[in-house]
């Protein structure tokens, strides 16, 4: 079952995230992007529990961008599914522009 609210596009891009606790620095390329979050494909074997938070750092379309997220689904040695973090976000602040670059791509497959 797909809980998402939002269409995710494919992309690529790398990305880089640090959770504070546990204290966690992975690398990986981002496979996805919605206005709510994104998937970054990565082989580090942590032990993130659902809901650690993130800070995440990630270049896509030749721009560095950054967000707090949240784990909503780790599997190890294979991805992390983020959760973007905003109360109500600012259209600067939105990660809508970004997506709909890519709305001219494909969806990305629903099943991880």
């Amino acid at each position: 079952m797909d809980r998402r609210h939002s269409q995710r596009f494919d992309c690529a891009g790398t990305a880089e995230a640090y959770a504070a606790d546990p204290c966690y620095l992975f690398r990986g390329e981002i496979r996805d992007i919605s206005e709510t979050g994104c998937y970054v494909m990565t082989k580090a074997r942590l032990r993130l529990a659902r809901n650690t938070e993130v800070d995440v750092l990630f270049m896509l379309s030749n721009r560095n961008h950054h967000a707090s997220a949240r784990v909503m689904n780790y599997r190890p040695g294979q991805g992390v599914g983020l959760e973007f973090l905003s109360c109500v976000p600012s259209p600067e602040e939105s990660f809508l522009p970004l997506a709909e670059r890519f709305a001219g791509a494909m969806p990305a497959p629903r099943a991880r």
